[in-house]
């Protein structure tokens, strides 16, 4: 620690610049907008990209006797869990997305949803997804459309996916407005896994108030709803669904206004 932890300026020391330690710097800032948040080559980057979210008070390091905190961020994908000094958590999300992208269901497309890169686990769960809801049309489209090229849409009466190369690379692995406006106009989303059993967009998806259509669980999962398949046969119990993981998220991955208070 430089210096003591007040109304010091303060420094990220973070490992790498991933999707998570973007989020906890913008969960971070959003209840500390008075804060100047210092950088240097290896979080500029970083900070730069919370600043197009939040009005960030940033400054160069230029003056190494100057007195200053630094939290240490901490990232284990796998488990998942977040470190941020003392305090631990599975994920750590900003407010910004729900107030930001939420739209109501009645508003909604009912088909289901997915944009992402395609892999060979993937292209197997999107044929099984597409055979179980009985859409002939997405599975002839998928095989005949995947020999060709890697980046592709299926547009039918049921789905619309978008295969893309692009994921989560450098430039746009952050918070990007134009795959969570796109993603807030569905009722459902698929979520396959990625790297791991869990994934990300699950919880993208319950933030934009969107069911997770998902087939494999995972204990990040529990207290949460989601479908194996898309069910429509009940559009009310849809809606309490929205809502019950919408609170159940924000009690578990929201930074609650004391989280900081014995550090801040």
């Amino acid at each position: 620690m430089k210096g003591e932890i007040s109304n010091k300026p303060l420094y990220f020391e973070i490992p790498d610049s991933t999707l998570q330690v973007f989020f906890v710097i913008l969960a971070y800032a959003e209840q500390n907008p008075d804060k100047v948040y210092l950088f240097d080559e290896s979080n500029h980057s970083l900070l730069q990209a919370c600043q197009k979210f939040l009005s960030l008070k940033l400054k160069r390091i230029t003056d190494e006797n100057e007195a200053y905190s630094i939290f240490n961020i901490r990232i284990d994908h796998s488990k998942p869990e977040t470190q941020l000094l003392n305090l631990s958590a599975p994920l750590i999300f900003p407010k910004i997305i729900v107030n930001r992208f939420y739209k109501k269901a009645n508003l909604k497309d009912h088909r289901l949803y997915f944009r992402g890169i395609l892999t060979k686990p993937r292209f197997k769960e999107c044929m099984l997804m597409f055979l179980t809801i009985k859409d002939f049309s997405a599975t002839f489209q998928m095989v005949r459309k995947s020999l060709k090229s890697k980046s592709f849409q299926i547009d039918t009466e049921k789905v619309y996916f978008d295969f893309t190369d692009r994921g989560r690379q450098k430039e746009f692995k952050y918070l990007d407005d134009n795959y969570y406006r796109e993603m807030s106009g569905f009722k459902y989303v698929f979520c396959p896994k990625g790297d791991f059993t869990w994934t990300y967009r699950f919880f993208e998806a319950i933030q934009l108030g969107a069911i997770p259509i998902c087939k494999h669980k995972h204990s990040l999962y529990n207290d949460f709803y989601y479908y194996r398949k898309i069910d429509q046969s009940s559009n009310h119990n849809a809606l309490k669904l929205i809502e019950q993981n919408l609170t159940s998220f924000k009690s578990k991955f929201y930074l609650k206004d004391e989280g900081f208070s014995e550090f801040a």
